[in-house]
């Protein structure tokens, strides 16, 4: 069994358990949309992921079985590093959102991960792709803190900023 098929398994498993565990949540419905709304988007949309990833294990291999099937070495990575470090990151930005406010906090912190991440890819991306995708993350950050103060009334910390 490959690394995707048991990542999808548990993935799963862990959408159903939440999703059981959301229908104990108390509703007050002060804002039309009830408590639960959120989370069960996230859930299913995760599980929905987690489902194409199974599905996918078994029609694709991995890169790493392609490599042991030719016979070629598949020692550590270089790169593992970085799993480490975005787990201390993320332990940053939740201290830094009371300090910077959610919103910009959100986008350092998803900025950060991205230039993270884009070193992990071969692909050379031009100055303009990094400005626009940095430019998309500015309006994620804007679209939550939007959607969650005006939809779910959750009010999210200002910060210094705001």
């Amino acid at each position: 069994m490959n690394h995707d098929r048991i990542a999808g398994i548990v993935i799963l498993v862990f959408c159903a358990f939440f999703y059981y565990q959301s229908f104990g949540i108390s509703n007050q419905n002060l804002t039309g949309l009830e408590a639960t709304f959120f989370p069960r988007v996230l859930l299913v949309g995760i599980a929905a992921l987690a489902l194409l990833l199974l599905i996918r294990s078994f029609f694709i291999k991995s890169a790493a079985v392609k490599k042991v099937e030719q016979g070629e070495e598949s020692g550590p990575s270089r790169k593992w590093w970085k799993v480490p470090l975005i787990f201390v990151l993320f332990a940053i930005y939740i201290l830094l959102i009371d300090i910077l406010g959610f919103t910009f906090s959100s986008f350092l912190f998803m900025t950060i991960v991205y230039l993270i991440a884009i070193t992990a890819t071969p692909l050379k991306k031009t100055v303009k792709k990094h400005a626009v995708s940095i430019g998309f993350l500015l309006v994620v950050s804007i679209t939550l803190t939007f959607i969650f103060e005006r939809f779910l009334s959750v009010y999210l910390p200002k910060g210094l900023f705001f």
